[in-house]
């Protein structure tokens, strides 16, 4: 049975908010943001009818290329002359040591790790909604590592307990 764009999108609500939080590194406004482009931006192009795959997934694919294309613009170099005005600034300071790591990767590797790590996608799923070949998708995916000691540096710095309780254990 077909779904509404509304029955599906309501459904997978949740797993965008953490995704688009974890891309923006735990920036709640601009997560906000994302979620909201990504689903004005897939009902314009939603049919009602069964998806092939989960709409979890084409939700999510349709997302990360959003996320892209807004980090993209905001790499760009504005002159001096022609500064914008964007406002308070744009990062949001996080106690979430998850999102914290995620803000130390570079955009294109957050985006990847997203896909294969939380997402459980397949490299040649995560290959396509990059448009990225197998060899560049492996180095984005190195990124895993720096991702990891960030967060295990960011847990440290919170819980110095646990630290030193970690430093006593053996090896």
């Amino acid at each position: 049975m077909a779904r509404t764009f509304e029955e599906v999108a309501g459904a997978e609500l949740d797993g965008l908010w953490a995704g688009a939080l974890f891309l923006l590194a735990g920036d709640e406004d601009r997560a906000a943001r994302l979620v909201q482009a990504t689903l004005v931006r897939a009902a314009a192009v939603f049919v009602c009818r069964s998806q092939n795959g989960t709409p979890g997934a084409w939700l999510a694919d349709r997302m990360v290329r959003t996320f892209l294309a807004e980090e993209a613009v905001d790499d760009e170099v504005v002159p001096p002359s022609e500064s914008r005005d964007d406002g308070p600034p744009r990062s949001t300071p996080t106690s979430d040591p998850l999102h914290q790591a995620a803000g130390a990767t570079p955009p294109t590797a957050r985006a990847a790790l997203w896909l294969v790590l939380f997402q459980r996608r397949s490299y040649v799923e995560a290959q396509e909604v990059l448009g990225v070949e197998r060899h560049e998708l492996l180095v984005l995916l190195e990124a895993q590592t720096e991702l990891h000691r960030v967060y295990r540096a960011t847990l440290t710095a919170a819980d110095p307990v646990a630290s030193a309780r970690r430093r006593r254990e053996p090896r």
